[in-house]
């Protein structure tokens, strides 16, 4: 089942009285809807907020996601009082500006533009990085960061890069990363363009030499995620704040930072 569709911005009306009621819809009286409000919000959120983030567009989240969305059919005052919360506390990821943008105009407007938490995911083309510096540096009305996510919070753009050199040492490689060209151009071209908090995970895939290395050298400087991929604490650069994730060469995903709401 498709996350929101635009088919749920209209929940089916209320029949006039005295006609049998389907099943899927609430009476007035029913005893869900006589509960305080507070304990159907505690009810809402069990039921949708997920346990990961939610890639999109993806055909199907209610398996992987342990998300009921089928909740929001039940009557029109369930729908309105429990959408808000999918947008506000689940966390969204996007590989595309368009996918970003089409997302809101395909889902209820009224709800969307309320998504606080999103993760980018941009490999290290010189079309996608272009494609989405752009993206964020637009004041287009209809497309643009600032348009499509008004009210972000938690910005997480992970940066997939390739420039590591496995004919120089280990701590060579280390030592120009915080001075690398598309990052620090990533990072002006998302200075002052959101009000959230903004994280840049710069990852590579280096040699498992190199990654054993740094282990066993950097103990404090670097942060052990497992035993795939380890991260550099945080550095700022101009309004982000700028992380360096290592992965061995056995590292079969890039992990989600934890921050954000749910």
């Amino acid at each position: 089942m498709h996350l929101v569709t635009a088919q749920m911005t209209e929940p089916p009306r209320k029949p006039s009285e005295g006609v049998r009621l389907p099943p899927y819809e609430i009476p007035a009286t029913s005893r869900f809807l006589r509960l305080p409000r507070e304990l159907r919000d505690k009810i809402y959120k069990h039921a949708l907020i997920a346990d990961q983030a939610f890639l999109w567009p993806a055909e199907s989240y209610t398996r992987t996601h342990h998300f009921s969305p089928n909740l929001l059919s039940t009557c029109k005052q369930v729908y309105d009082e429990a959408t808000p919360i999918i947008y506000k506390l689940n966390r969204f990821t996007f590989s595309h500006p368009s996918d970003c943008n089409v997302f809101r105009r395909i889902m209820d407007n009224r709800h969307c533009h309320h998504i606080t938490s999103v993760a980018f995911r941009i490999r290290d083309k010189e079309r996608d990085v272009r494609l989405w510096t752009s993206y964020f540096e637009s004041v287009d009305p209809i497309r643009s960061l600032t348009t499509d996510l008004p009210h972000l919070r938690y910005l997480v753009v992970f940066l997939r890069q390739s420039w590591w050199n496995p004919r120089l040492d280990a701590d060579e490689n280390m030592k120009g990363w915080p001075y690398n060209h598309t990052l620090k151009r990533l990072c002006n071209s998302l200075n002052g363009r959101t009000t959230g908090e903004v994280t840049v995970v710069c990852s590579l895939r280096i040699p498992e030499a190199h990654f054993e290395h740094l282990k066993r050298a950097s103990p404090q400087a670097l942060i052990p995620h497992g035993s795939a991929y380890v991260r550099t604490k945080a550095i700022v650069m101009l309004s982000a704040s700028v992380v360096l994730e290592l992965l061995s060469p056995h590292a079969s995903i890039v992990a989600q930072p934890i921050t954000g709401p749910g």
